[in-house]
């Protein structure tokens, strides 16, 4: 391996004219890579604050589509849908005041169309 800028070679020649690991460069790359796999770690940590923020404020984290009740609206807010949040309301009150499980309401829910 070579690395042109900073100049770094992995593997020198010796004196029989095989090539050996230049230990100077093992330690450099060894650095270089933990390193890099530190700023994964902290692109990583930065990214799931910026999506817990984002969804603490009401804002959608991205993804196919949004909830169901919900539509995106302008700078990437969750809107209400009424339409579809009415079913949500209707579907929570069968769940929560009836002994219904989720078979009999789903039928409930065809029923009414």
């Amino acid at each position: 391996m070579i690395i042109k800028e900073p100049s770094i070679r992995l593997l020198k020649e010796n004196e029989e004219g095989k090539l050996d690991i230049d230990d100077g460069a093992e330690t450099i790359l060894a650095l270089f890579a933990q390193m890099a796999e530190s700023e994964m770690r902290n692109k990583q940590s930065r990214w799931q604050r910026t999506r817990r923020a984002n969804s603490e404020k009401g804002k959608w984290n991205g993804g196919t589509k949004p909830m169901f009740g919900y539509n995106i609206g302008k700078d990437n807010f969750y809107v209400i849908n009424e339409e579809e949040a009415q079913i949500v309301r209707i579907l929570y009150e069968l769940y929560t005041t009836t002994d219904m499980g989720q078979d009999r309401i789903r039928k409930e829910m065809l029923s009414r169309g």
